[in-house]
């Protein structure tokens, strides 16, 4: 499917700590999504006639914010294949707003008419959050990979099981305790109920 494939955990008693930073970035990117999807969606509602000016707001903003990010761009699915690559080249606070700016351009995309959906992006968000923690920690990278893009991706679902079960398309089998344990606490982590429409 030409998805990103990382390599097994290889943790330091140490790197243990940086579960629960991971965890919240995780949970920030989550926030931040919901976020986005209810002010962007009650805003293409009210801009339901302008099929036309709704992908042209998100392409300009899109534009823009690419313009000083550009791995902010597209899905997401080839440019983890760049990050894996490049991240210790890069600046920790760098990656992190990369990450955190995709999980609330997601939204605004999928809502202002561009096609997609937002797996492939929510995997990239946190892909590029770990890769920024432990690129400030100096924790095993696939920790902090694993927990942040188990705990954006459930955040956003709710469904723990089913990112699990989603995530093994990218992660080791070996990672299943971290990967586990993150889903759970990323799918229970309270969203204001208005932002999930409930």
């Amino acid at each position: 499917m030409g998805l990103p494939r990382f390599t097994a955990i290889t943790l330091q008693f140490s790197d243990i700590i940086w579960i629960i930073p991971c965890l919240i970035m995780g949970y920030i990117g989550g926030l931040l999504f919901h976020f986005g999807e209810y002010e962007f969606s009650s805003l293409s509602e009210k801009l339901e006639n302008n099929i036309v000016l709704k992908p042209v707001i998100a392409g300009i903003i899109l534009g823009v914010l690419g313009s000083i990010l550009p791995l902010v761009l597209f899905s997401g699915k080839s440019n983890s294949f760049i990050l894996m690559s490049s991240w210790q080249g890069m600046v920790a606070i760098v990656l992190i707003a990369i990450g955190l700016i995709k999980c609330i351009l997601t939204p605004l995309c999928l809502n202002f008419g561009w096609k997609g959906g937002h797996f492939f992006p929510c995997i990239f968000a946190g892909i590029a959050l770990g890769y920024g923690i432990a690129l400030f920690s100096g924790a095993d990278p696939m920790f902090c990979v694993s927990i942040t893009t188990a705990a954006t991706l459930a955040s956003i679902q709710r469904r723990p099981l089913l990112v699990l079960a989603l995530l093994f398309l990218c992660f080791p089998l070996s990672s299943v305790l971290w990967l586990g344990l993150a889903c759970l606490i990323g799918a229970a982590l309270p969203i204001p109920k208005k932002w999930l429409k409930e």
